[in-house]
């Protein structure tokens, strides 16, 4: 199974770190280019959810006139105990992330809350006395219903690999979902502001905030024809206010489903601020921008609720951030 979210440091020969935070993608994929002939390798700092680390160097080499990629791979081991649940899409197959579980026992007494599905739509619990459980969803993903009927799990002893269990959710009905992504990678892209309009461009609710999945969701509307107007773009990216139409028919039995991108802004730098272990966004982190002979050209600069600081029409040159 390709695994998502796996984090990743490039270094050279002698462990000097190039670059951090590198991330697999939802092919269990990630690619560097614009290396400079030489050998380097790449090391773990961070497993996916529910595996165990493994930090032993990933070693290769660049050739001098090389016309291809070069292909490394690798696998990572399952947890030993405990338990790993992946939450899906009922139609599409989807990993859904934001959905958040408590762990109860089986008198549904609750040992654990909070526990929320990341990026590739997984939670993973480990190190379980041996025993019955059951996670007891608490709070959907955007856009779906919730569904509270409790998933049973029984930790055996001696147990050397974690119990994989699944889990889907229906899309709400009526309403729509709108997924906000980067055109490029992909990525989602939380802190996108919309304002749902009727087609006359009346605002009939405006805020509409894209979260940490890049999704907004609103049910229950009435049928006709709406349209969304982004008011304000993610951070380091472009505003598209192109209106997205969309209908709302009778009888409409799913949300509609909705995508959008946006282009990084030119000339830019974007910073993502992170935890080392969980790779959650770091809101509140503060940064002075230098130029290389440590003079301060600008402070006070924050990250916010996606983990991103952005600075803008920069001159060419060579600057740090401390």
């Amino acid at each position: 199974e390709a695994l998502q979210g796996a984090v990743f440091e490039l270094q050279d020969a002698e462990g000097k770190v190039i670059e951090s935070g590198l991330t697999t993608d939802v092919s269990g994929k990630l690619a560097i280019d614009q290396l400079k002939p030489g050998n380097y390798q790449l090391v773990e700092t961070k497993a996916p959810t529910g595996y165990e680390l493994d930090s032993t160097p990933i070693k290769f080499e660049v050739k001098k006139g090389q016309t291809e990629a070069v292909q490394v791979s690798m696998t990572n081991e399952l947890t030993r105990g405990g338990v790993i649940l992946t939450k899906t899409d009922n139609v599409s197959g989807e990993a859904l992330q934001g959905a958040v579980f408590e762990l109860q026992d089986v008198e549904g007494k609750v040992i654990e809350s909070g526990l929320t599905t990341d990026v590739s739509g997984k939670i993973a619990v480990s190190d379980l006395t041996p025993g019955n459980y059951q996670l007891v969803e608490t709070k959907a993903p955007t856009g779906y219903e919730l569904d509270s009927t409790p998933i049973k799990v029984e930790v055996k002893k001696g147990q050397t690999e974690a119990v994989q269990v699944s889990m889907t959710n229906t899309l709400t009905k009526g309403g729509f979902v709108l997924t906000k992504t980067d055109d490029k990678t992909g990525e989602a892209l939380q802190g996108a502001v919309f304002e749902l309009q009727d087609t006359d461009g009346k605002v009939l609710q405006s805020g509409l905030t894209t979260d940490a999945s890049g999704k907004i969701a609103v049910s229950d509307l009435t049928p006709g024809n709406y349209q969304l107007v982004e008011t304000k773009a993610p951070t380091g990216y472009e505003l598209d206010s192109t209106p997205i139409k969309f209908e709302v028919k009778k009888g409409q039995t799913e949300a509609v489903q909705l995508a959008m991108t946006n282009e990084l802004s030119k000339g830019d730098v974007i910073l993502t601020k992170t935890d080392n272990v969980s790779g959650e966004t770091l809101q509140g982190a503060v940064f002075e921008l230098q130029d290389a002979e440590d003079k301060v050209i600008e402070s006070g600069l924050t990250t916010d609720v996606s983990g991103k600081l952005a600075i803008d029409q920069l001159k060419p040159g060579n600057y740090q951030l401390v």
